[in-house]
Parts: C-alpha cells; structure tokens; sequence
C-alpha cells in the first residue's frame, strides 16, 4: 500500500530522473552525447528546473558530467572502468550466493 501511495505521489523531478537514468543505462542516450536542457525540457513536457535537479543527481552518481561551460553530457566509461564493474559483479554475486546458501 505505501508502495503504491509513493509511486503515485513521485515528484516530477523523480520522474525525470528515472527517465534520463533510464535512457542512459539503456544506451538511447549514447555516452558523450550532451544532455541540453531545453531540448530535454521539450521532449519530456517540463520545465528546465526539473531537468536540472536530475541532472545534478546524475552527476552526483556518475552517470553524466559538467563541463565548466555548464553543459552536461553522459559519461564515457573506460576499459579500465569496465572491467572493475564486472570484477565488482562477480565479487557481489559470489556474496550473495553465500547469503542465500545460508538461508
């Protein structure tokens, strides 16, 4: 029930973010391509305040940076990055399958 009451009360701003985060990790959004707010505000029927508070919270993990013009754009992910991601994967599935047999 909370659940429900939650999903139905998200603020706009939860929205738009979950959506860029969305496309992002979807790759519709491709790294290195520049996120500008008016054309984001446009698509997705908002204002740029919206646009720009989930654009903080994307940068702030991770997923996009700033230049110092103000422009934001997707972050690219290197080889290195990459391979730390799948060796971080492995390490947390091997814990999880640890807790399960647990159980």
């Amino acid at each position: 029930m909370a659940e429900e009451i939650r999903a139905k009360y998200r603020s706009i701003q939860d929205i738009v973010f979950t959506t860029l985060r969305d496309e992002i990790v979807s790759h519709a959004v491709k790294p290195g391509e520049v996120l500008n707010t008016v054309e984001l505000s446009k698509r997705l029927g908002v204002s740029r305040t919206p646009i720009r508070e989930a654009l903080n919270r994307l940068i702030s993990i991770g997923l996009v940076e700033e230049t110092p013009h103000r422009s934001c754009y997707v972050k690219k992910i290197s080889l290195d990055q990459l391979i730390e991601i799948f060796y971080i994967r492995a390490a947390l599935a091997g814990v999880a399958t640890r807790l399960a047999a647990m159980r």
